[in-house]
């Protein structure tokens, strides 16, 4: 289960999950607003006190040559850090 009110999340790469009612696919921003709708704090980079990073299951041009981007490997250097694919994040919130 993941707590979002009063927790802090950053998310990289791209989304391939679709708007409700839409075949737009979502953005940074507008996830971005649902974890602030319910309480939760959105930051821009992996910091200390950095709760979840989310993962965008489109990546980045990085993943697909074996490499992990920046934010992912700072995030896996701090052990208060949980690392979440996009498909995980929108399960536990029932999107």
């Amino acid at each position: 289960m993941v707590e979002i009110r009063g927790k802090t999340f950053c998310f990289t790469g791209k989304f391939e999950t679709k708007k409700k009612n839409s075949d737009d696919l979502l953005t940074r921003k507008q996830v971005s607003e649902l974890v602030e709708n319910e309480g939760g704090i959105v930051k821009k980079s992996v910091v200390k006190t950095l709760d979840y990073l989310v993962i965008g299951g489109l990546g980045s041009s990085l993943y697909s040559e074996g490499s992990k981007g920046s934010k992912f490997q700072k995030a896996e250097q701090q052990s208060n850090t949980t690392i979440l694919t996009e498909d995980d994040f929108f399960d536990a919130i029932n999107y």
